[in-house]
């Protein structure tokens, strides 16, 4: 989503910060229980690996994330 900013220049946001982004199923059957989307979950996941480095699989105790 493309916004001007306040010197007048083009700025962008991600859609999903807005309203304008579509509905995640689990949002809605979760009813406002559940904050987060499951695309971002897996998102941060993944991220969490890749800080962790090469050789470091997913924290001990905690089971893989299949997408």
């Amino acid at each position: 989503m493309h916004y001007l900013d306040g010197s007048g220049g083009r700025a962008r946001i991600p859609t999903e910060w807005t309203d304008e982004a579509p509905v995640d199923p689990l949002v809605v059957a979760a009813a406002g229980r559940c904050p987060f989307r499951t695309d971002d979950l897996v998102e941060l996941s993944a991220l969490m690996d890749a800080l962790r480095g090469p050789g470091h699989g997913p924290a001990e105790g905690v089971a893989g994330l299949m997408p």
